[in-house]
């Protein structure tokens, strides 16, 4: 399935017509409910085909990896930045091991920039973005095959996690060998539709046609950010398997709870106040707004009535 065909299906899942009277509060839910039923789907999907160990690629915290060992699961976590990976990925255990690399195509040293306003940010990065202000320090780097080969990790069956902010390309194709592995059978991976990055060199469909080419398919994508999002794939031969035991249990639709959370954001407000003076008139919107709160529909009012 294409990137287009799992957009439509999702949107038709969630259309609603807040999406034509408030764009920006359904785009935020979109965003919120999608994101995290992607991350419900993946676990779900682990638990499903019984997957053994999680290997997680830019682990900054280790979020996937601390869920995946509640599971029972063996699980990596690999993480370039050497101060994050001291002060904020998680200490290893049993069933947790962590390594502090880079993943590239190639093994060696490599530039790491880490934003200096936030040195554990999970934006640091071999690829800097333009206007944030970082310091270099060479971190390094090497081929995820060469760092699991041989391992109990790839063994049996095991799915892969990958935010690796604009190094998409190096990490993939590192990890050929991984990703031919009949027992590699999930992976989640960080998409961009623009160039965010310097010399970034896979988008989301470079990415989707990479993994097709090892016999990978596309089966869910979330919205949460306009041209930043994560994809989510199975291999091919158990696509079918997948869609019939899980798809039937997500309904994907706006939830009451995810429109309270919207419409605590400063910008419904500004929303709602703009589709109000707009269907009733500047006036009868403001009084309105002015009613539920709006500071500057009170002063607009206020200056009218002088």
């Amino acid at each position: 399935m294409s990137i287009e065909d799992i957009k439509k299906k999702i949107i038709n899942q969630y259309s609603s017509k807040i999406q034509y009277f408030l764009p920006y509060t359904y785009k935020r839910i979109l965003a919120k409910d999608t994101t995290k039923k992607l991350d419900v789907l993946f676990f779900n999907i682990v638990k499903e085909l019984e997957i053994k160990s999680l290997i997680e690629c830019g682990a900054n915290e280790a979020s996937a990896s601390i869920i995946a060992t509640e599971m029972g699961l063996k699980a990596l976590a690999i993480e370039a930045n050497p101060l994050t990976f001291k002060e904020v990925t998680p200490e290893t255990n049993r069933n947790f091991a962590k390594v502090n690399i880079g993943l590239s195509d190639k093994s060696g040293w490599l530039d790491f920039n880490i934003p200096k306003s936030n040195n554990t940010a999970g934006s640091a990065t071999f690829r800097p973005k333009r206007g944030i202000d970082y310091f270099i320090q060479q971190v390094q780097i090497k081929k995820l095959d060469d760092l699991l080969e041989n391992s109990n990790y790839v063994s049996a069956p095991f799915a892969i996690w990958i935010d690796v902010e604009g190094m998409q390309a190096e990490v993939l194709m590192g990890a050929s060998k991984t990703l031919q592995n009949k027992n590699c059978i999930l992976l989640k991976i960080e998409v961009e539709d623009l160039i965010l990055f310097s010399e970034q060199r896979f988008l989301a469909n470079d990415v989707i046609n990479y993994l097709n080419s090892f016999g990978f398919e596309l089966i869910f994508r979330d919205f949460e950010f306009t041209n930043q999002y994560n994809l989510l794939f199975v291999k091919r031969e158990l696509k079918s398997e997948i869609e019939y035991k899980i798809s039937n249990n997500f309904i994907f639709n706006i939830k009451p709870i995810s429109f309270i959370y919207a419409i605590q954001n400063l910008e419904f407000k500004r929303e709602t106040k703009a589709f109000l003076i707009k269907i009733l008139g500047d006036k009868l919107g403001n009084k309105i707004s002015a009613i539920f709160g709006s500071k500057s529909s009170k002063d607009k009012l206020k200056h009218n009535q002088q």
